[in-house]
């Protein structure tokens, strides 16, 4: 049996590090991991771990970054005591688990992202070693800033901690390429108990993820609008499936829906525990993302028959390159301007049933490839093993 200890930043069920954490997680029991996971709250994914008998750490902890600062004058204020309290809250989590995993023989200590340190600084306190899961860029994708600074945190991935970077290119970005303590691993995305290839499509074209603006809804609805109006026959609705990042910007994009008459045309579903059935019924998805530091949407599509519209940027231009690599052609549609983006959807109307499903089947056999989970599982067991024999020696 080998203890290790997960340590979550979020208990947000629907998010996509929540999701690859958990397929990672049943595959690692199966082969002789025990774990013991320490989650900031009592909310959705740990009962989740509940249910799968999972045995769960409780003690609230915020992120090792500075608090967001939008320059309001509440901001301003409250940003020396927001700071402060993370501190306070966080050295008192390390605190509660040097006592609650005392005498439990850990082996390792696993981080699920890179903004939470309190993983980090217990494996300080005890001598074991410490995995940092890098999913995200961090400042590219949601704008926050490591403590004490970014060349500190990279310092210490490279000389203090292991890492498990989920593309080549995060890996890059953290300075971490041909760095033998880190290694690259994709997520692991489940595989649909259904023949992809006789799924009956509805049409439609789909978003599904957060609605926020580093997502990108504006820019789809900017082009989709475009598509509509120089439409010469009826033309694909636009559904819209996820939680608003922030009610802001979620009243922006319904007036941007009024303001272009598509109301209509785009149907807003809310948070959807069905997305993979919404995936095998629509003509395209679309993912607009400014970053993304996998696409566990676009693996997810692709391995549910979906044809892909992507931006060619980050993890989605990656995917995108190991389809080239594997297949030798282009397993979805990939765009870099807005204008761009219209072409791809006007295309999706243009191609046969041939055309769409030859991409589509040629990018199920590369998400099969990369992405299914025993792969993900084998490769990170892998990992954990090489670690406990250096270690050993």
């Amino acid at each position: 049996m080998l203890n290790v200890v997960y340590v979550l930043n979020s208990t947000y069920a629907l998010g996509g590090a929540s999701k690859s954490f958990v397929s990672m997680l049943s595959g690692l029991t199966g082969k002789g991991v025990y774990p013991i996971v320490v989650l900031p709250d009592k909310e959705g994914l740990y009962q989740t771990l509940q249910s799968m008998g999972v045995e769960c750490v409780v003690s609230c902890f915020r992120p090792a970054t500075y608090p967001h600062n939008r320059s309001s004058l509440k901001d301003i204020l409250l940003f020396l005591p927001k700071f402060v309290a993370r501190q306070i809250v966080n050295r008192r989590t390390v605190n509660r688990m040097v006592k609650v995993l005392k005498d439990r023989d850990i082996r390792l200590v696993h981080t699920n992202v890179s903004v939470v340190d309190v993983g980090y600084r217990f494996s300080r306190r005890t001598g074991i070693p410490h995995i940092y899961h890098v999913r995200e860029y961090a400042d590219l994708d949601f704008h926050e800033i490591y403590f004490p600074c970014s060349s500190v945190f990279h310092r210490l991935l490279r000389k203090n901690s292991y890492s498990i970077c989920i593309t080549r290119h995060i890996q890059s970005h953290h300075g971490l390429a041909g760095n033998p303590a880190s290694v690259v691993v994709y997520n692991g995305v489940e595989v649909p108990p259904v023949d992809v290839s006789s799924l009956k499509k509805d049409g439609y074209f789909l978003f599904a993820g957060r609605i926020d603006a580093s997502k990108g809804v504006h820019v789809l609805l900017e082009a989709y609008a475009k598509y509509v109006s120089g439409a010469a026959s009826p033309c694909r609705d636009l559904w819209i499936a996820g939680e608003a990042g922030s009610e802001a910007y979620y009243r922006k994009i319904q007036h941007m829906v009024e303001k272009y008459g598509l109301c209509g045309k785009v149907k807003f579903l809310g948070g959807r525990d069905d997305i993979f059935l919404l995936m095998q019924q629509a003509g395209a998805i679309v993912i607009p993302s400014r970053f993304e530091g996998f696409g566990r949407c676009m693996a997810e599509a692709m391995m549910n028959g979906c044809l892909v519209i992507a931006r060619n940027t980050a993890g989605l231009k990656e995917q995108f390159d190991n389809g080239v690599q594997m297949t030798g052609r282009e397993i979805g549609l990939r765009y870099t301007t807005p204008e761009d983006l219209l072409e791809c959807l006007k295309r999706v109307d243009e191609m046969t049933e041939a055309e769409s499903g030859t991409m589509v089947a040629e990018a199920y056999k590369v998400a099969r490839a990369l992405y299914a989970p025993a792969v993900n599982v084998e490769r990170i067991y892998r990992f954990y093993n090489q670690i406990l024999d250096v270690r050993s020696n």
